[in-house]
């Protein structure tokens, strides 16, 4: 019965699906070419030196990432990107809260169908977003650095490492977001935890950035761990944020069964 679900959640999803890939790879694609543009004229670093002095101080620690294929890395944490790729992951994370809003669950569990095997279903469709969505930045970056015409070959696969990063980001925030909606009621108090712990975990890691004084909250925040960027340029980075996304994905997704199991439908 499982598979069944699976197969229906992704009928009902393929055109968020389609239109999710096909826009992340137009946006990627776009975006390696227009920075192609920029470095074959000026130069991004070039770009850099004209803003206001105060935004190149901000900018001081990232500068050695100010290049193309800097750029191109970006894309995949690009606040576009991100927001496409994780409201995703929260529509397929918050599944079983709206259809026990419809009903529809009490229907599903009425036959011989475990909630914890349900639950595989909706988990199997944010895994699915999870890597759909790098997989399509990945792709876009691959087609736009075969338009572009630079003195220096770029390979597509440098940003491999990349696009592993936003999936175990992706993994843990549709974690995140299972559990927040395991035990609501209604799909919009689902959706708006997972938006706010979201938006919060985003601007925790920014303002932590920023003041030395909160410097260790940073470590607090699943974005504290994901750095595109550097994964693109800095090939020796050690695998800790893999891990500590991952592992955040594994607690979240299993204290979600539980609450899940336990809840009254």
């Amino acid at each position: 019965m499982t598979p069944a679900l699976v197969l229906r959640n992704l009928r009902h999803q393929r055109r968020m699906i389609l239109a999710t890939a096909a826009g992340l790879v137009a946006f990627e694609t776009l975006l390696t070419w227009a920075s192609a543009q920029v470095e074959r004229n000026a130069g991004l670093r070039a770009l850099v030196q004209i803003l206001p002095p105060a935004v190149q101080d901000m900018l001081a620690s990232q500068l050695a990432y100010v290049s193309f294929p800097g750029a191109v890395a970006f894309g995949f944490g690009h606040p576009v990107a991100l927001a496409a790729s994780i409201s995703f992951v929260i529509v397929a994370a918050t599944t079983p809260v709206a259809e026990l809003e419809t009903g529809f669950l009490d229907l599903v569990l009425a036959r011989p169908v475990p909630r914890r095997g349900y639950l595989v279903a909706s988990l199997a469709s944010v895994a699915l977003g999870s890597l759909i969505a790098p997989a399509a930045l990945l792709a876009g970056a691959a087609l736009g650095l075969s338009l572009v015409d630079l003195p220096s070959e770029l390979p597509w696969t440098r940003y491999a490492r990349s696009a592993v990063e936003l999936g175990a980001l992706l993994l843990g925030l549709g974690g995140c977001s299972m559990l927040l909606g395991a035990g609501a009621k209604r799909r919009g108090t689902a959706i708006g935890r997972a938006v706010g712990f979201t938006l919060g975990s985003f601007f925790l890691d920014f303002l932590a950035q920023l003041r030395s004084e909160i410097r260790w909250a940073q470590y607090l925040s699943p974005f504290h761990y994901f750095r595109p960027v550097p994964a693109a340029i800095t090939p020796e980075l050690p695998l800790v944020s893999l891990i500590a996304l991952g592992g955040l994905f594994l607690v979240t997704t299993a204290i979600a069964f539980v609450v899940f199991e336990r809840r009254d439908i």
